[in-house]
Formats: C-alpha cells, structure tokens, sequence
C-alpha cells in the first residue's frame, strides 16, 4: 500500500506538469496566430469561415437548421441555469466593487469620461455624430412616449364616470373654472340683453 502511494503521487505530479505545459503551449500558438496575419492557421480559418458565411446566406435549409440548433442552446436548462448564476456573480461583483471607496470600476468609468470628452472637444465630427444619434434616439422616445402617454390619459378618462369627470376638472382647474363659468353666464346675460333690446328696437 506504501509503495502504491509513493507511485501514484509522481503520476498525479507528472499529470499536472504535462497538462501545465500543454496548456502554454496552446497559448503560445494562440497568440502567435494572433499576431500573424498569415499564419496558415489563421487563414484557414477566415476561409472556412467565409465559406461558412456564404452557405448561410444562400442556403436556407442550413440557416433553419443554425437557428433550431440556436434556439434549443438558448432554452436548455443548464444554460439558462448557468448564464443566471453568472449574471447574479457579475451583479455581485459589480455591487462589491462600487461599495468600495477605491472602486477600480468607478475609476475605470471616470477615466473613460474623461477620454470622451476630450475626444468630443478635440474632434468637431465626432460631436456632431453624437449630436445626430442623441437627436435620432430622442425622437424616437418621444414618439414612442407620445404614443403611450396618449393612449394611457385616454384609457384613464374614458374609465371615469361624469360626476368623477368634473371632480377632477374642478380640482385641477379651480378658481379658473369659477372666473369662467362667472364669465360665461356674465357674457351670456349682456349677449341676451343686446338681442332683446334689438328686437324691441326693430319692432318699434
């Protein structure tokens, strides 16, 4: 049993080491196709990836086939399960750092800040594009909230009842709605005056 022992710690050792040194060495490749352009690795790749590309594009079957494969990776329970425990592990992280006075993701945000707006002072077209996108995505909104608004006040006041109806009139226009009512039996009062004394005077 000793001389088992003895034997099986080298072998665990040895495992390691070859796994450790495997594991380099497809780093090693990985970064040195990275930076080769030509790497025969790397440009095998891009071809058979643009192929790839040009069979989804004119081939239907094999875009059905993509998406069904897609669509049962996105409803498996175990990724769901997985890419939800990895969201509560970011929001937790994320929740962590900013708590800390010395936040390295607070700091992260004030120095990319900081690079956008001196890129945005140094640079008339950039403004500008950013002027367009914030003009484009706040029409957008207001339309969309235009919409909702709308129907949402008109649903609401088609639910209330007359009475409730001038209730809330009353309330939001108050003394305005005194001076016009004041008004309007006041104008009334002289327009019928003035048509009375006009028919006495035509009958005279």
């Amino acid at each position: 049993l000793v001389g088992t022992v003895n034997w099986v710690k080298p072998i665990e050792e040895i495992g390691d080491s070859l796994a450790d040194r495997m594991a380099r060495a497809a780093i090693e490749e990985l970064q040195d196709i990275l930076k080769t352009p030509e790497h025969p690795i790397r440009l095998d790749y891009e071809a058979w990836l643009q192929g790839y590309i040009t069979r989804l594009r004119d081939e239907p079957e094999m875009a059905v086939r993509v998406e069904e494969l897609k669509q049962r990776a996105i409803k498996h329970p175990a990724l769901q399960e997985y890419v939800q425990g990895l969201w509560g592990e970011i929001r937790d992280a994320l929740r962590n750092d900013l708590a800390r006075e010395q936040s390295s993701m607070a700091a992260h945000m004030e120095r990319s800040m900081q690079s956008l707006g001196q890129a945005l002072s140094q640079d008339p077209s950039l403004r500008e594009a950013l002027n367009q996108h914030m003009l484009q995505a706040a029409d957008k909104l207001t339309t969309r909230l235009r919409t909702s608004v709308t129907d949402h006040i008109a649903s609401t006041m088609k639910s209330w009842d007359e009475r409730h109806l001038v209730e809330q009139l009353e309330l939001g226009v108050g003394r305005d709605l005194q001076y016009i009512r004041f008004n309007g039996t006041l104008v009334g009062g002289l327009i019928g005056l003035i048509l009375h004394a006009l028919s006495v005077w035509l009958s005279i």
